[in-house]
């Protein structure tokens, strides 16, 4: 084995994301920022504002109430000397658990910035089973709310005044889903990567047109109201700190970053709001990962902004990320970014075995194609020249409530990934028809939220049902099972439980 060392592979830098938890206690801040830790990296991203709260002293922003007396931050910058501290900032996400805020000031207690679901309802109205059934992590403030925006840029104002940090780091800075928006709304809940093609391709009816058009529109608008903020961030640091950093880690599918969670990250490197850019590239096997990383290398050379690979420590072993590293150097990548030192340390992982590297046969595309259409569908149009036209469909006319069980595939997905992930949905339909309860194989087969609660989703628009197999569950009776039906992300089974609900 010899060393790697990122920083030693073209001159690139290693850093870590240092999660608030490992820093809540004088200690726990001296393990992190012991001299072994420190020779490891050169950047540490430190998590000081979580729930809506502060990890540090603030005038008006709520102690965060996991914290003990003393400055987490500030302990932080006295310590860790030797490396870059970035503050890393949860921007929308603002809370979650059973129990409230104790501070009557926290954001979370104001309703006029409190995020809405697309039929109005607020995130704070759903309930635990509601929340895993749309993904969600909790309550988000609105990006729409132009206070909230102010107020986020004062908390970072404050912060960089009172704090000499390198940068900062924003995260969550997106909508929790596609659902979720409020105001005039699109009759399609969401567009997929298919829609997305077919509105391009301009094909299908004039109807389906025009739900597509008025979705991208809406789209559109949510993803205008996150680069508001990015955009207010950026001028206020040139204002006030122009030397201090500012980067922000995001999705690595352009598309789906947009179609999703209004994260248009793209217009972000294109304006230079960003002055680096963090790219969440965790999970999946190899080929997933070396195909998110240079493509978005791509993305990132066309606008010169410096790119991070961040890369999945915590799910993974060494032997896993090293290649993950050796192909993001081969790619042109050589910052890497480790998530996250705390859990490196709490599962005894030694953490300079992730910067180590031997024989290991390298899998390499080396095409130089261009960006697929999709992705430069994305980049080149702002879709503000849509105008949304009428449709005479009513979103709640037809409907089904349903449970499933999910098996998440992805584009990038090598085939062997893609078949096996295909064989688990077999077995699981062949258990279904033995007579195995479908909570059960929930529980153990479904991936994301399908896992808990029985495999509850939630319900299914007629309007949205954009394939023959998603329709011909309308015409299924309550209890009976679907066939294993493929979508844009992977394979589903579903069971009827209400049929045609009003």
């Amino acid at each position: 084995m010899v060393l790697l060392g990122v920083a030693s592979a073209g001159g690139g830098e290693r850093g870590t994301w240092v999660v608030r938890f490992d820093i809540d206690t004088p200690a726990k801040v001296k393990q992190i920022c012991s001299k072994e830790n420190q020779r490891q990296f050169d950047r540490y991203l430190v998590q000081v504002r979580g729930r809506a709260d502060s990890w540090y002293e603030s005038s008006f922003v709520p102690k965060a109430e996991d914290v003990p007396d003393f400055d987490p931050l500030a302990a932080i910058l006295e310590e860790c000397t030797d490396v870059e501290v970035h503050a890393w900032m949860n921007v929308y996400y603002l809370w979650t658990g059973d129990t409230l805020p104790v501070n009557k000031c926290h954001p979370y207690y104001n309703e006029s910035w409190i995020l809405k679901d697309r039929t109005g309802r607020s995130l704070k109205e759903y309930s635990e089973l509601e929340q895993r059934k749309h993904w969600l992590e909790g309550v988000y403030a609105d990006p729409a709310s132009p206070e909230y925006r102010a107020y986020f840029v004062n908390v970072v104002q404050e912060l960089i005044e009172k704090y000499k940090v390198a940068g900062v780091h924003l995260d969550f800075v997106r909508y929790p889903g596609s659902f979720f928006g409020d105001g005039e709304t699109p009759v399609l809940s969401r567009i997929t990567r298919q829609g997305f093609a077919a509105w391009i391709n301009q094909s299908g009816d004039e109807k389906t047109r025009t739900l597509l058009a008025n979705r991208l529109a809406w789209d559109q608008k949510r993803a205008d109201h996150v680069t508001a903020l990015v955009r207010d961030v950026k001028k206020m640091m040139i204002r006030v700190t122009p030397d201090v950093t500012l980067s922000a880690s995001v999705f690595p599918d352009i598309v789906e970053a947009f179609l999703d969670k209004g994260q248009k990250w793209g217009d972000w490197l294109q304006e230079g709001l960003l002055d680096e850019v963090f790219i969440m590239a965790y999970f999946g096997e190899p080929a997933r990962v070396q195909s998110q990383i240079r493509q978005c290398k791509k993305i990132c050379d066309t606008y010169n902004v410096k790119m991070w690979a961040g890369l999945g420590a915590y799910i993974k072993s060494a032997d896993e990320i090293c290649p993950e590293i050796m192909d993001a150097n081969h790619a042109g990548v050589s910052s890497i970014c480790l998530f996250s030192l705390g859990h490196l340390l709490k599962q005894k992982r030694k953490v300079y075995q992730y910067q180590l590297s031997g024989d290991v046969p390298m899998q390499m595309n080396t095409s130089d194609d261009g960006l697929p259409p999709l992705v430069t569908h994305v980049l080149r149009d702002d879709f503000h020249y849509i105008t949304p036209g009428p449709v005479a469909v009513n979103v709640l006319e037809k409907s089904l409530k349903l449970r499933g069980i999910f098996r998440y595939v992805d584009q990038y997905d090598d085939y062997k990934k893609v078949q096996d992930q295909y064989e688990i949905i077999q077995d699981v339909q062949q258990k279904l028809q033995q007579g195995v309860s479908f909570g059960r194989l929930s529980r153990k087969y479904s991936q994301a939220g399908t896992k808990r609660y029985g495999g509850v989703v939630p319900d299914l628009h007629f309007v949205d049902a954009v394939t023959p197999a998603l329709k011909g569950l309308f015409q299924l009776k309550e209890g009976e099972y679907s066939n294993i039906i493929p979508v844009y992300n992977g394979f589903w089974i579903f069971q009827i439980l209400e049929p045609d609900a009003p």
